[in-house]
């Protein structure tokens, strides 16, 4: 073999030398820098939205209120499995509550009123996220801190739109600190989203949702499944 082939049979390998590696290793710083930017807004987010202490107590629950709720959840998820059955069920602002701390800890209360759902308290992350290692890492520990928020919003229902249950949010803060103008929007896009998933669970086809009732009273959230 000629070294003017043996030179072209070893440039054929160029790509396992010294010039991918170098790309490779930029690569990686890249992705590296990505990354610790984005633990690093995650944590900042975290840490501006948060609070080492709650600022509210435990919030009573009523008693009952838990077994109430949860039979009554029971009762709508049988409406909505069986086919042809009709109904409604209303939960107090007890109940709302009780579940809502099913959730997110004892520190957490809903209200009702004719026109809007209320939430305030202080929820720890813990509560909100299944804390894994990952998660750890990207938190740096963070898990024990408060999301001291509070919230109010209307419920609106339009059946047989792609996003049957429509989330407008009046008020949304974090830490005393407001969520206004488009990120109230998003928020409000993204509430919308997650309670219209849990409506269209009931479709009996995958394009509509069962749910045809939606109505705020003073001290209730009345859920009507239709036939």
């Amino acid at each position: 073999m000629s070294s003017s082939q043996a030179s072209q049979r070893k440039g054929s390998f160029g790509c396992l030398g010294y010039g991918c590696l170098v790309a490779v290793v930029l690569l990686f710083a890249i992705l590296g820098g990505v990354a610790t930017y984005l633990i690093y807004s995650v944590r900042n987010a975290v840490d501006t939205y948060s609070a080492e202490t709650p600022t509210t107590g435990e919030v009573a629950m009523t008693s009952g209120a838990k077994a109430t709720a949860i039979e009554k959840v029971r009762t709508l998820q049988k409406l909505l499995s069986e086919s042809g059955s009709a109904g409604s069920v209303a939960f107090t602002s007890a109940e709302l509550t009780a579940l809502a701390q099913e959730v997110a800890g004892p520190r957490l209360g809903v209200e009702v009123s004719s026109s809007t759902i209320t939430a305030a308290g202080s929820v720890q992350l813990s509560h909100l996220f299944a804390i894994s290692a990952l998660a750890r890492t990207i938190l740096g520990a963070r898990e024990s801190r408060y999301m001291n928020a509070s919230g109010s919003a209307k419920l609106l229902l339009a059946v047989g739109d792609p996003v049957p249950v429509r989330v407008e949010l009046q008020s949304l803060s974090f830490n005393s600190k407001p969520v206004e103008g488009d990120a109230l929007v998003q928020a409000s896009e993204w509430f919308s989203g997650w309670a219209s998933g849990l409506a269209l669970q009931s479709s009996r086809d995958g394009a509509s949702s069962r749910v045809n009732r939606l109505e705020l009273s003073d001290n209730a959230l009345t859920i009507g499944v239709a036939p």
